[in-house]
């Protein structure tokens, strides 16, 4: 017979020829293996599981797949080949090249970054930003915790000052604005309060790949996931190192903009300057001073006024800072400088004479000497030698000690003597009547003695004022005019003509004469 198994699970056998019948014991039962029907104890029925040398049952569960004949295992198509799988000795190699989790934040390790994804300040090394503080003393300036290109507004003062980095807690450490010190205003193009990410110092390029490209198992991509290459630290496009004092070294920094000083002439180019906090502008035409405060909107908010005195020096001659002046730099204006050749060439002082000259007394004087000092020449008085010259007309007609005035015809004269003034008053004075002299006028006029006045009022009338009085004075005044114009003629103040304040010539060709007795004055 033939057995042919079905595809439902039931078989059927043609021919008993197809089946061994010989050596079946009793109970035992016909099974089909591999294409062979073969006999089995009834007690051991359930085949046993398959081995590297017996077949048996094989149940493809799991990653297996195919039949218990030609098993399969389709997973294998995802699995690494042999050639993406490393060894223990390469693994071990490969991760002697990463750096360890214990060298995160040590010295000579390398920088941690913080929950907020930045390095910590600790890590950073010393970086001075600029801080502006207002204090109102010298005490308050010293007690500032400030770094280097802090800046203190002394309000008591009037003056700005910018620490230089000295230690001394002393004013030595602080330099006046007058020379500004470099300082950080920005680091990475940032101003204000800057947080560093890690792309600001190469490590961006450190996140973990994919699981879908591990080329190793997940136990280990783990590993190496907490594992940085050595040759980054230090390297362009790795991340930052740290050298013995647990600090980022300087030269692994990127560029920082420090103060910078710009001299403008007007507001258009100071908002103009691509400046960043802490920069300082100089402004020529307003005379004062400014720093950037960190603000963005390109006016005037973003600049500060600087504290500048207001009642001290700013400048001498175009000069600041220690200024030492000579006399170049002091324009000489009206005084000239002393110099020997301007003496000797000034005429007024050439035509002096020497201090050592000697002046002697002469005949009639006593004193003298050089004019180291003042001299004084006192005339000696001596009644037989003294002497005066008498001129006429300017000839010489006399040289004696006395002269003797002798009266003439209708002339008086009278001596008076004047000790307090050391001299002798002489009046000659006419006695009678004599000889006028005549002036011709056509505007007030104060007359004098003996005048006789041609008076012409055509254009106005106008007064006569008559000399103060004395005895046998004498004054005409006569009116040659055709107008009615009047001339006024009035006394000195204190004195009347006749009982009268004033007299008036009208008409043409009136003549009036006024005599004085010495105490008033008369019509005549």
């Amino acid at each position: 017979m033939t057995y042919i198994p079905g595809s439902g699970g039931s078989s059927s056998i043609s021919t008993s020829s197809d089946v061994a019948l010989n050596n079946v014991a009793q109970g035992e039962l016909l099974y089909f293996d591999a294409g062979i029907l073969k006999w089995r104890n009834a007690a051991n029925a359930a085949p046993s599981d398959a081995s590297t040398t017996t077949k048996g049952i094989v149940q493809l569960a799991g990653d297996l797949g195919g039949t218990a004949a030609v098993p399969t295992v389709p997973g294998l198509s995802i699995k690494a080949n042999s050639a993406d799988v490393y060894t223990k000795t390469e693994v071990d190699t490969a991760l002697g090249t990463k750096i360890t989790s214990s060298e995160k934040g040590v010295a000579g390790g390398v920088a941690t970054l913080g929950s907020d994804s930045k390095i910590p300040s600790s890590q950073l090394p010393a970086i001075a930003m600029t801080d502006v503080f207002v204090v109102a003393s010298e005490t308050e300036q010293l007690a500032l915790a400030a770094q280097e290109g802090d800046v203190a507004v002394r309000s008591d003062l009037k003056k700005t000052f910018i620490h230089n980095g000295g230690t001394a807690k002393t004013l030595a450490d602080w330099t006046e604005l007058a020379t500004p010190t470099d300082v950080v205003t920005s680091v990475n193009g940032q101003t204000g309060a800057v947080s560093l990410a890690k792309t600001d110092v190469g490590l961006g390029n450190v996140d973990n790949t994919s699981d879908a490209n591990k080329p190793i198992s997940s136990a280990t991509q783990t590993a190496l996931n907490a594992k940085l290459n050595t040759n980054e630290k230090g390297a362009a496009g790795g991340v930052a190192s740290l050298d013995s004092d647990g600090k980022v070294p300087v030269a692994q920094l990127p560029a920082l903009a420090l103060t910078d000083i710009s001299t403008v002439a007007n507001q258009t180019e100071q908002l103009a300057l691509a400046a960043q906090e802490g920069d300082v502008a100089v402004r020529s035409d307003l005379k004062k001073t400014f720093i950037h405060n960190g603000g963005t909107a390109k006016t005037m908010a973003d600049w500060t006024e600087l504290s500048t005195p207001t009642d001290a020096v700013t400048s001498v001659n175009g000069q600041t800072g220690v200024v030492t002046l000579t006399t170049s730099h002091i324009s000489e204006g009206t005084n000239l400088y002393y110099t020997e050749a301007r003496v000797a060439a000034n005429t007024t002082v050439a035509g002096k004479v020497d201090k050592t000259t000697t002046i002697s007394a002469g005949t009639g004087l006593t004193g003298g000497g050089d004019l180291t000092v003042n001299r004084t020449l006192s005339v000696t008085n001596d009644s037989t030698t003294q002497k005066i010259e008498v001129a006429q007309g300017g000839t010489l007609r006399a040289t004696r000690k006395r002269l003797n005035f002798i009266a003439g015809s209708n002339i008086t004269i009278t001596a008076a003597d004047d000790s307090a003034g050391n001299k002798t008053d002489i009046t000659i004075a006419s006695s009678a009547t004599g000889t006028e002299n005549v002036i011709r006028i056509n505007a007030a006029y104060t007359a004098k003695t003996h005048e006789a006045l041609i008076c012409d009022a055509g254009a106005g009338g106008f007064t006569v004022t008559l000399p103060a009085v004395s005895n046998g004075a004498r004054v005409r005044v006569k009116k040659v005019d055709s107008t009615t114009n009047a001339i006024l003629v009035v006394p000195p103040s204190g004195t009347t003509i006749d009982a009268s304040a004033s007299a008036s010539v009208n008409a043409q060709w009136q003549s009036q004469d006024f005599l004085s007795d010495g105490t008033i004055w008369y019509f005549i």
